[in-house]
């Protein structure tokens, strides 16, 4: 684990704070389980510390990871992957504990940390000139709204 992922872990927001205000920070370093600061935050339920990741600067490249899990892991999937493997889905798949999910981290944020999620919307939206100016714009970033399937 990393010192950052530790802190993540145990809540300790103020340690958050200052690691991610150093450069050299890498919020992408996985763990064991192959997840990062973000995911370590939200899976331990440390909302202060999650919140912390996503008002930091390095808030795109936390929640760029994404990963391949299977159906009993606690990290909650969405959606299968079959179409990777160019085989349909039938019956047999919800009772095949091992069949494979996707999940994203802005899944999670979403399922357990909505306030969290609300931040990331509100960073992903990007408004020029007052909205009662003709020329308003809204810009929309749909790297962490849109969601897929493989």
């Amino acid at each position: 684990d990393t010192p950052l992922n530790i802190a993540c872990k145990k809540g300790r927001t103020e340690i958050v704070e200052l690691l991610l205000e150093q450069k050299d920070i890498d919020v992408t370093k996985c763990n064991k389980h192959n997840n990062n600061a973000l995911d370590v935050a939200v899976i331990f339920g440390q909302k202060d510390a999650a919140m912390a990741i996503v008002k930091s600067d390095k808030w795109e490249d936390a929640l760029r990871s994404y990963k391949v899990v299977n159906r009993s892991d606690d990290v909650g999937a969405i959606r299968r992957i079959l179409s990777c493997c160019g085989r349909k889905r039938n019956d047999d798949d919800d009772a095949n504990e091992s069949v494979i999910h996707f999940t994203t981290p802005m899944r999670r944020i979403i399922k357990k940390m909505p306030d969290v999620a609300k931040v990331v919307f509100d960073r992903c939206c990007e408004t020029k000139k007052s909205k009662y100016d003709l020329n308003y714009e809204i810009n929309y970033n749909y790297e962490f709204l849109e969601d897929f399937d493989l």
